[in-house]
């Protein structure tokens, strides 16, 4: 594997065969780093849930690799979430990444087994995040992200985390010219109850 050497300024002059100074290019950089208000690397939805998985309450006694299975289903399911808001300008643009995260996780755990994820466990994550954050489930910008959200996907796999998928979440499939498989869920969500 071949090292890339640093970018310095010098090595900027040098590609840009001395056309620009050292002293053009450093302004340059400045004025373009001002205008972006120095948000170089804005924190995104997935690095969120990433945080926000690790105030989940997953410790019981003689189930560490179940519970791990389970946080891996949750935590995938909520990427791909909040990888769909990327298709939805008011969503990606508009929205908090920290809202489009919590949403994707309240979202996919409402498709887990109420027996594995039980409202206790999601009420003492949900009080955690408000603790933290200052976001309620109840604020309206955020459930207005997680209805966006669920109207994206109407459909997303149960898991019962013991490695069998379930559609408990939609029942009845139809074709869809953008899916791999060829399979859609139809539009009605279901959800267990808890």
């Amino acid at each position: 594997v071949r090292k890339v050497p640093p970018l310095t300024v010098s090595r900027l002059v040098e590609l840009g065969r001395g056309v620009f100074s050292s002293e053009t290019i450093i302004k340059m950089e400045r004025k373009i780093l001002a205008v972006l208000d120095w948000r170089m690397n804005p924190p995104t939805a997935q690095q969120f849930i990433s945080h926000f998985m690790k105030l989940l309450p997953m410790s019981f006694e003689g189930c560490d690799k179940f519970l791990k299975d389970l946080q891996i289903g949750l935590y995938e399911a909520a990427r791909y979430l909040s990888e769909l808001s990327l298709c939805v300008s008011s969503l990606s643009i508009e929205c908090k990444p920290s809202l489009i995260a919590l949403a994707s996780i309240l979202n996919a755990m409402e498709c887990a087994n109420s027996e594995y994820l039980t409202l206790d466990v999601r009420n003492l994550f949900m009080e955690k995040i408000t603790n933290i954050t200052n976001v309620s489930h109840n604020n309206d910008e955020f459930l207005q992200v997680k209805v966006a959200l669920e109207n994206l996907c109407p459909y997303t796999p149960n898991t019962n985390w013991a490695g069998e998928t379930q559609a408990s979440c939609g029942s009845t499939y139809g074709t869809s010219p953008v899916s791999v498989s060829g399979k859609r869920a139809s539009r009605k969500r279901r959800f267990e109850s808890s």
